[in-house]
């Protein structure tokens, strides 16, 4: 087995977590979160680190609001994938630091806006957006590999907006 969901928010709760350490077990399967949002949830991470073997760290769904601000998703030294996952509802991640990470949005409902951040990454992708809306400004998105993509925006909305970014390929 695996590690389990830590924490579960739901129910138009209003939850703040600051200055809180996260480190996780291996988790049960790639769907099994360190911290689900659902039913009108709203989730703030302020100076939060999230330093795991991979996996989901933070999945909403269900209207749920989540921020991430000035806080650290994943390791370069771990090897494995951290993910944030917007399902449903707004996800805002900034001023943050992402290593090995990955800012996921997929689904009409999410509305995506990923600013100032610090992206480092030999995997494919630190953004991805799947027909849901994205706003994309002031990153920095560094790739150790420089023959993958880091930013994938497909689908059919228009609303998406991407510029003021800096790429580069170490």
């Amino acid at each position: 087995g695996g590690a389990a969901t830590t924490f579960a928010i739901q129910k138009r709760a209003d939850v703040t977590f600051e200055g809180f350490r996260f480190r996780s077990a291996k988790p049960a399967s790639a769907d099994t979160a360190n911290i689900t949002a659902s039913d009108q949830a709203k989730v703030r991470f302020y100076d939060v680190r999230f330093a795991s073997e991979g996996g989901l760290a933070i999945a909403s769904t269900s209207e749920a609001e989540v921020t991430v601000r000035a806080s650290r998703i994943g390791s370069l030294t771990s090897g494995a994938r951290s993910e944030l996952r917007c399902q449903g509802g707004p996800m805002t991640v900034e001023n943050s630091t992402l290593e090995n990470g990955l800012v996921n949005g997929s689904g009409w409902t999410c509305r995506l806006t990923v600013s100032g951040n610090r992206f480092e990454s030999m995997w494919d992708g630190s953004v991805r957006a799947s027909s849901n809306k994205l706003v994309m400004e002031h990153n920095l998105v560094v790739r150790r590999n420089g023959s993958n993509d880091s930013v994938s925006a497909y689908g059919t909305l228009p609303d998406r907006t991407i510029r003021f970014d800096t790429f580069v390929n170490a």
